[in-house]
């Protein structure tokens, strides 16, 4: 694989910033231009996250950043998940708003704010995969730890609730597993996840994963990872066909929107969900 080639893969996958600054030994066009958009990526999220900091402190809530730490040093190019008790998410929206950030109500415990210069902002009450809510703010600090010095420390959700959601988001999504996805969920001992699962009564569907993904993950293999058609229609009829908490126009969502992000990567080479870096090589 060339260079160029190598990086758009890397950067499909979330690991580009990673491998240029910590394994790649070519000081060449290609991993500069990964490190230096990278930093000033990273630059924006950490003005962010003193912000966020900041606003907390002033009104008094703790939030916690869900799955937006990156446990493998990479840079956090989008939007930042926050989860904060039901009473302060709007607290914490009015407040941004004086500060000049726009919101936008996605649902009755979800926003959206943005402004420019600072990462879009997504404060919510609950943890939801494919509108199922997985776990409350109460909840969630049960899985949690603080990263950070001094008054810069913040409460993110840990590794292993972020390789959880990692896959059940690839399952019920309906999503791909990423290079750095898999980094995460390789990290982490399995049956920490299987434990948290369990919490949630969401084991079959992690057991699935596993069986279905994991263990056939080889050395040669090819990320970002969709399950294979079989497999998807297996679990689609075990866990979403007959889903009592899923409507039926999100059952056929679900089986169109897996076969056209699957097949618009086949065909395109285009990953539904990826973020654009501003780098051309």
């Amino acid at each position: 694989m060339n260079r160029k080639k190598l990086y758009k893969y890397l950067l499909k996958n979330n690991m580009a910033y990673f491998y240029a600054k910590n394994i790649d030994r070519t000081n060449d066009k290609f991993s500069k231009s990964v490190v230096s958009v990278g930093n000033s990526l990273n630059s924006k999220y950490s003005k962010t996250k003193t912000l966020i900091l900041m606003v907390s402190k002033e009104i008094g809530v703790l939030p916690i950043l869900f799955k937006t730490f990156k446990h493998v040093p990479e840079i956090v190019d989008n939007d930042i998940d926050l989860v904060l008790k039901r009473k302060d998410v709007v607290k914490f929206v009015m407040k941004l708003e004086k500060l000049g950030f726009l919101y936008i109500k996605e649902s009755k415990y979800k926003y959206i704010c943005t402004k420019k210069g600072y990462n879009k902002i997504e404060p919510r009450a609950d943890i939801l995969v494919a509108g199922r809510k997985i776990l409350n703010y109460q909840q969630t600090l049960k899985y949690v730890q603080k990263i950070g010095k001094g008054n810069e420390k913040i409460t993110v959700t840990n590794q292993e609730l972020d390789a959880f959601y990692f896959m059940l988001n690839c399952l019920y999504g309906p999503n791909y597993l990423k290079l750095y996805h898999y980094m995460v969920i390789d990290g982490v001992v399995f049956s920490r996840i299987e434990e948290i699962a369990k919490d949630i009564s969401c084991l079959p569907e992690i057991t699935f994963f596993k069986r279905k993904v994991l263990d056939k993950i080889s050395k040669d293999v090819s990320f970002p990872i969709f399950l294979k058609n079989i497999d998807y229609l297996v679990f689609y009829i075990r866990f979403i066909m007959f889903n009592s908490n899923m409507i039926f126009t999100s059952k056929i969502k679900h089986l169109l929107f897996f076969f056209f992000f699957k097949y618009k990567y086949i065909f395109f080479n285009k990953l539904h969900f990826q973020h654009q870096w501003p780098i051309r090589f």
